[in-house]
């Protein structure tokens, strides 16, 4: 079996001509996925909230997907635990 074809991971072409506009669009996943959890609870959001993620980071570095999953998991949790702070 050959190692490297296991090991090679496939690019895909960006669909954001900016590195602003693929965070914006990270943020605001996060942002409905906020949402859709009490105290507001349009838990509709829920579902299709990732979708932008993985949009977002569709060929991008493991330290860009680290980037763009902060940014979309701080709002994520961060309007529902409001409270918490």
């Amino acid at each position: 079996m050959n190692n490297s074809a296991i090991r090679s991971s496939r690019k895909f072409a960006p669909l954001f001509t900016s590195r602003r506009d693929a965070l914006a669009v990270s943020l605001a996943g996060g942002m409905m996925m906020g949402v859709a959890f009490p105290p507001i609870g349009f838990w509709p959001l829920a579902w299709g909230s990732m979708i932008p993620l993985f949009l977002a980071t569709g060929s991008l570095s493991r330290d860009r997907v680290f980037l763009h999953g902060l940014a979309f998991f701080v709002p994520a949790f961060g309007i529902p635990f409001h409270w918490v702070a």
